[in-house]
Formats: structure tokens, C-alpha cells, sequence
């Protein structure tokens, strides 16, 4: 499972890749920080763009195993 925490920060004119793989892709438009441990529990993969990844959120998710970033930068994750 991918998980795309927001999404709208990015051009819509912006097209993601399709992996080559079998998987469940799923965007959300903003996630609050609120709702970041939730939406990434199940994640395989999250992708992010400003959304803060903290510790706690990144240790709640067991199945996590790759975080990509769609900015210059990594100060947002832990």
C-alpha cells in the first residue's frame, strides 16, 4: 500500500509514475497532523511533500519500509 499524505501541494499538471509492482495507491489532498499516524498505519510506502513525519507516527507504522519525499529536503521526518 502507497500512501500519498498530500497530494494538493503539488501541480496538478504533475503526473506520478506508476510502479512497476502490484499495489494500492491512495492520495489524500492535505493530511493534518492529527491524522498522519492513522493514515500511514497500514502504509508500505508513504510519500510526502511538507507533511511532518514524526517519530511516533513512523513507529506505529510496522509495515512502513520506504518514506519518499516530493521536495528538496528532509527537515519534515524524523
Amino acid at each position: 500500500k502507497i500512501v500519498f499524505l498530500d497530494r494538493d501541494t503539488l501541480s496538478p499538471q504533475t503526473r506520478l509514475r506508476t510502479p512497476g509492482f502490484d499495489h494500492e495507491l491512495v492520495c489524500h489532498g492535505r493530511t493534518s497532523a492529527a491524522a498522519v499516524a492513522s493514515r500511514i498505519a497500514d502504509a508500505d510506502i508513504v510519500l510526502v511533500n511538507k507533511v511532518r513525519l514524526d517519530a511516533q507516527s513512523i513507529a506505529a507504522a510496522p509495515r512502513l519500509k520506504f518514506i519518499a519525499v516530493a521536495a528538496t529536503g528532509t527537515d519534515n521526518i524524523d
